[in-house]
């Protein structure tokens, strides 16, 4: 979040420097510093293959409550 400010080219703002080069030590350096151990992977989520399957309503593609009612049309659904 933020905000844009316009300037006229009489009193628009020098840009800023870019940042400098790393050297070569501290590229070696940080080659050289111990790799962060792995995280072990968290489970796997139930594909929707394995998931047992919803009563829809034939009319309007939803899936309805428990008691088999659908909550668009009101169908009463077996």
């Amino acid at each position: 979040g933020g905000f844009v400010r316009f300037y006229c080219e009489l009193h628009k703002p020098a840009a800023p420097p870019p940042p400098p080069a790393p050297t070569i030590e501290q590229r070696r350096a940080r080659a050289a510093a111990p790799k962060t151990e792995r995280r072990t992977a968290s489970p796997k989520p139930t594909p929707i293959t394995d998931r047992p399957t919803r009563a829809m309503c034939p009319d309007c593609f939803v899936e309805v409550s428990a008691g088999g009612d659908c909550g668009m049309c009101g169908a009463q659904v077996v």
